[in-house]
């Protein structure tokens, strides 16, 4: 082999057809010039598919029971069932990866925002740049390099759909002179989080006050910190503060952060206030790699580091997506300057793996309009929704060039997407399924009223009573609540596979309300998932008792939402709310998503690669399996093939080989 350097560029959810249509039409021209100097193909991911599990499989060329890395969430076998890690978190992965291979050779590699590979292992030959953890989703709250979510202080009700109370009503004041006033604290709610403990477990704390005050005639504000009496932001509507440095003590800690404030809104007609103003997650302001002593040096290159745009911002009404574009841009140009600063580095890495994931955020809030399958699609408005999209490709295009730009002939350059997407027209309740099927129960108080989960706002569950419970946020995986292996188990063993056939026929039982089909494709025991290429590995224990996969345009949701019953004496009580369907709106909720058969095409993840090794203009007849990239890589790069890979060197993608 002559490549002395790989770099594989891991493009979130950058979809071949997508890809294609935008490489024809000529807005990515450095993606199409990789392409016609070598190979761009198509591959299958892995079940499910999600962004860690695939992530992990192309570090790794393992499937999900060797590398251990079942979904976006994880729990240990003897955890608790409604246990949330995040499988983005290094330490769950059980399989060797590329750049542990590389280092036993002496190569050198750096590591951007790689997904699963935080925190790293301390080593000479690996350094790292910061590591994508935080999924956008709506249920949990996963953060590393965050301290806090993002608060909306508005005079109007606005929905809060991730974490409850972070929307603040605010009352203003008249401070004369055509200004009015309102105190404000960041984050509004006070609640922290507790870092790589991972899981939806906040923290209270005190956070920092400022005044607003609201210049009616110019519709803009003034953000004034109450601590030091500055102004921090002097805003009109539409427009984004610098950065803002704080520090806050929390848990007997302190710890140093930054933010954004972006004013939405400020209008009054007819003594009516419409006003909202949108303060950003607080990222942290401290170390961001390995080893530390590089951390200054990237951010006076990057500019500051922030874990994942806020999409749920936009769909809940707290920004406009001219804003929301605004973060994904951040993100992309963090991105290229992050990367081409690891290639230009004294470290010199032989390998260097970077990840962005603003075309899987941008698709997820916007499919739904470019895609006909979709219940609410306009065809008029089809360009509008394209455009905003295609957007967000041509930002990562002009990255790939900058980072090409850096490059030698010698090198190897690698762009590869892990998953496809497809349209959600409904979310199924798979909580309330099971519960209808006698398999979950609520858990009520001494009067009989259901209890709230406090964090996520849905109804706490009743493992006592539980036989069966979904891995969160409802991904493609079900447990047993087995006696003797789960703490709070109630299923005796020889009722195991009993009670597997009782969650495969809940399953079964799910029809489409409006057409009557059968919504699941497939509910399988967990001893027969090698069908969907689920080995029997290091991390097999982490797999569900059985493995589901719904249709597309379906997308599980976990929650079992309360409904309030009023009396007319005041009274109320609570009960579990019988919608088992949530339709999808556009601009309201996710629309787009990818969760059905790897094999099936909206599935199809793209690999594109150029190298003195690689033939050129190559397009595969065929989608090659995602397992067998991290063998071809390691033997384009000389290396050993990663130990624990289940996948094969594709020699239809090294010249001569076959």
């Amino acid at each position: 082999m002559s490549s002395d350097r790989l770099v594989v560029l891991g493009l979130d959810a950058a979809v071949p057809k997508l890809l294609k249509k935008f490489m024809n039409e000529g807005h990515l021209p450095n993606l199409s010039k990789i392409s016609k100097n070598g190979v761009f193909t198509k591959h299958i991911t892995t079940f499910p598919t999600l962004t860690a599990p695939a992530w992990a499989a192309i570090s790794t060329g393992s499937s999900i029971g060797t590398a251990g890395i079942p979904s976006l969430t994880v729990k240990e076998p003897g955890e608790p069932l409604n246990t949330v890690r995040s499988c983005f978190d290094s330490r769950f992965q059980e399989a060797e990866t590329l750049w542990e291979s590389a280092s036993k050779k002496g190569k050198r590699t750096m590591l951007i925002n790689w997904p699963v590979s935080w925190p790293p292992e301390e080593t000479e030959n690996v350094k790292q740049i910061a590591g994508a953890i935080n999924p956008p989703f709506r249920f949990y709250y996963l953060p590393i390099f965050d301290l806090s979510p993002a608060s909306c202080y508005s005079t109007v009700l606005l929905p809060c759909d991730q974490i409850p109370d972070r929307v603040d009503r605010v009352n203003f004041t008249n401070a004369g002179d055509g200004v009015k006033t309102v105190d404000i604290q960041v984050p509004s709610n006070g609640k922290f989080f507790d870092g790589m403990k991972h899981g939806p477990k906040p923290i209270e704390g005190k956070g920092h006050g400022y005044q607003v005050e609201w210049r009616l005639e110019h519709k803009s504000v003034e953000v004034i910190s109450k601590r030091t009496g500055t102004v921090v932001a002097d805003l009109r509507v539409g427009e984004t503060s610098d950065w803002i440095h704080e520090e806050y003590e929390f848990d007997g800690n302190v710890r140093k952060g930054q933010f954004r404030f972006t004013l939405t809104k400020a209008d009054e007609k007819n003594g009516k206030e419409e006003f909202i103003l949108y303060s950003s997650a607080i990222a942290i302001d401290e170390n961001i790699t390995t080893p530390e002593d590089f951390t200054d040096e990237v951010t006076a290159q990057t500019g500051p580091y922030f874990e994942v745009d806020d999409p749920w911002a936009y769909l809940n009404g707290w920004i406009t997506a001219e804003t929301y574009l605004e973060q994904l841009k951040g993100l992309v140009d963090w991105w290229t300057e992050a990367t081409v600063y690891g290639l230009k580095s004294s470290h010199d890495p032989n390998l260097l793996f970077s990840w962005v994931g603003a075309i899987d955020h941008v698709q997820h809030v916007f499919w739904g309009g470019i895609d006909p399958k979709f219940e609410g699609y306009k065809k008029e408005e089809h360009e509008k929704y394209e455009k905003l999209i295609r957007q967000v490709y041509e930002w990562v295009d002009e990255g790939v060039g900058k980072i090409a730009e850096t490059l030698d002939d010698n090198a190897t350059l690698v762009a590869v997407s892990d998953h496809g997407f497809h349209t959600i027209n409904k979310y199924p309740y798979l909580t309330t399924q099971l519960h209808k099927h006698g398999l979950v129960e609520y858990k009520t108080d001494e009067n009989g009223d259901f209890v709230i989960n406090p964090i996520t706002g849905d109804l706490a569950i009743d493992f006592s009573k539980t036989k069966a419970y979904p891995l969160p946020p409802g991904h493609s995986h079900i447990f047993v609540n087995l006696k003797g292996r789960d703490p709070e188990g109630i299923v005796e063993p020889e009722d195991y596979e009993k009670v597997q056939e009782e969650i495969i026929k809940a399953l079964q039982d799910m029809y489409d309300p409006d057409t009557g089909e059968a919504i699941v494709s497939m509910a399988i025991k967990r001893n027969e998932s090698r069908t969907v290429g689920i080995y029997e590995g290091a991390g097999y224990e982490r797999v569900g008792d059985v493995v589901f996969d719904m249709k597309e345009a379906y997308c599980a949701n976990p929650m079992v939402y309360p409904s309030k019953v009023m009396y007319p004496d005041g009274t109320y009580r609570l009960i579990a709310n019988k919608e088992v369907f949530e339709p999808c709106e556009l601009n309201r909720h996710f629309t787009g998503y990818h969760l059905a058969l790897p094999a099936v095409e909206s599935m199809h993840a793209a690999l594109i690669m150029q190298g003195p090794d690689v033939p050129e203009n190559k397009e595969l007849a065929q989608p090659m399996d995602i397992i067998d990239i991290a063998p071809t890589m390691a033997r384009l790069l000389d290396i050993n093939i990663p130990k624990d890979a289940e996948g094969l060197v594709n020699h239809h993608l090294i010249k001569g080989e076959y």
